[in-house]
């Protein structure tokens, strides 16, 4: 199982966000300047900048019941990326989720 650290938690639509970080291996694939990307690199490197996956998660008494995932992420800080949009995206999804199976296991 890979490394994750809870990094936070709130309630939304009854269900328990989580959020999690897991470690990013793959290099910032969105930069085509080698000279750029190397200048990230060593801001990620240096702790300027945190270069993670995103793991978010919809739960309900314990039971985790969906999920959503986003590689790639660098911010200046995991506060950032919680005022983000992608951060909201993946509540809503997980959520959906979560009700989708809800509603398959209570049919």
């Amino acid at each position: 199982m890979e490394h994750q650290e809870l990094v936070h938690t709130e309630t939304q639509e009854g269900f328990a966000i989580n959020l999690y970080v897991l470690p990013e291996y793959d290099s910032p694939f969105w930069l085509d300047d080698e000279e750029e990307q190397a200048e990230l690199m060593d801001k990620i490197e240096r702790g300027i900048l945190v270069y993670f996956c995103a793991k978010v998660t919809a739960s309900k008494a314990g039971v985790e019941l969906g999920t959503d995932y986003l590689g790639s992420c660098c911010y200046e800080s995991l506060k950032q990326f919680i005022a983000d949009d992608y951060y909201v995206e993946m509540k809503s999804t997980a959520i959906s989720e979560a009700n989708a199976k809800i509603q398959e296991l209570t049919k």
